[in-house]
């Protein structure tokens, strides 16, 4: 029969014959550190993800915003397109002559579109007359009037009345 003795500090067993082996298990300094490598590449992999998922949000916003622009270019074209003559152009509003509908040579009220940009609430309006207009009502221009100022004062009135087409633009 033998003794074994099992020494303290070390965690070596010891046969009285001279023998050495290990001890079949870890201490507490082996776990502590595999506790915290594994918290380390959790940490890692959470740091990778969320900086993945920031980069694919901060994609879909610019994809968003691009394709705002495209339809806002679109609606535009259309809207200048449409028209036969650029009246007035300054930095927040263009007025338009959509057309000689009276056949007079002259823009009436019902043939004028203003477009202006809200530059503090950044959106872009449409002003043009109803189409239930009186006839009295519609008045005509010279094609050297102030067209600026006209449609300025006419506007939200009963011959201009106004609608939204972009925010945010």
């Amino acid at each position: 029969m033998s003794i074994i003795a099992i020494h303290p500090r070390s965690g070596f067993a010891v046969n009285m014959g001279g023998q050495v082996r290990l001890k079949n298990a870890f201490t507490l300094v082996e776990l502590l550190l595999a506790l915290a490598i594994s918290g380390l590449v959790g940490l890692t992999a959470v740091l990778i993800l969320s900086s993945t998922i920031k980069s694919t949000d901060e994609v879909n916003d610019t994809r968003r915003a691009v394709l705002k622009r495209q339809v806002a270019t679109v609606r535009l074209g259309s809207l200048i397109r449409g028209s036969s003559k650029v009246l007035s152009l300054n930095s927040n509003a263009i007025v338009l002559w959509t057309g000689d509908l009276t056949n007079d040579g002259k823009p009436s009220v019902s043939e004028l579109r203003r477009l202006e940009l809200n530059r503090s609430t950044k959106e872009l309006w449409e002003f043009t007359a109803p189409s239930d207009l009186d006839g009295t009502l519609d008045v005509n221009f010279d094609l050297t009037a102030d067209f600026e100022a006209i449609t300025s004062n006419l506007q939200n009135s009963h011959f201009i009345t106004g609608k939204l087409l972009l925010q945010h633009c």
